[in-house]
């Protein structure tokens, strides 16, 4: 699961002039405020993800499997949180070397293969479900997936050990500038109806 730990301050100062009574309702404005902010930050991030990524599903929803998510904030828990349990968006996140989940090659398509209105690669033009497919040496000694159409013979994948991803999700850096900048009014929202309804 992708998430990382940010601190809030600023409660003593905005509560310093606050009575006995009014005190017993930090809690609850703090688990409201918490809450709020971490949905602020789960926007924020789900509203950049098509301008840096090409979302072929929509796996990213919240409230679903693998879509980015929050864990609401109590009087007894003050903590919340953002997170995703997409395995595949940690090294978006962190940059590094992407491995072959299974077997020895990951194969990465060429401009020859067909994508849908959304970018996908259609089921037919997947790896294994090319026909008349081969895998040979490229020009550059590269191994290759390629594919006979006709007369041709297309390179349609390159089979590549490991492959470099640059980190580009700013998950974090995301949800700290969405902390400095929401945090604050959220809390001083939350105290204010707190305090007015208190009982």
């Amino acid at each position: 699961m992708l998430n990382f730990s940010i601190q809030v301050d600023g409660i003593q100062e905005a509560t310093r002039y606050l009575n006995a009574l009014q005190r017993k309702q930090i809690p609850f404005a703090t688990a409201k405020a918490l809450t709020e902010t971490a949905s602020d930050a789960r926007d924020e991030i789900v509203r950049g993800l098509d301008r840096k990524f090409t979302l072929r599903s929509m796996w990213w929803k919240p409230r679903t499997r693998f879509g980015f998510n929050i864990k609401a904030a109590k009087k007894t828990d003050l903590e919340a949180e953002v997170f995703t349990r997409a395995p595949w968006m940690k090294l978006h996140e962190t940059g590094g070397i992407k491995k072959p989940a299974q077997g020895k090659h990951l194969a990465v398509p060429s401009s020859f293969v067909r994508r849908n209105k959304r970018n996908k690669i259609t089921t037919a033009n997947r790896p294994r479900n090319l026909k008349n497919s081969f895998v040979g040496t490229g020009k550059n000694g590269q191994k290759t997936i390629f594919q006979r159409k006709r007369k041709q013979v297309i390179p349609m994948y390159f089979l590549e050990r490991d492959a470099q991803i640059r980190e580009r999700l700013q998950f974090r850096d995301t949800a700290q500038r969405v902390v400095n900048k929401r945090w604050m009014r959220n809390f001083n929202k939350a105290l204010d109806h707190a305090l007015r309804t208190a009982k």
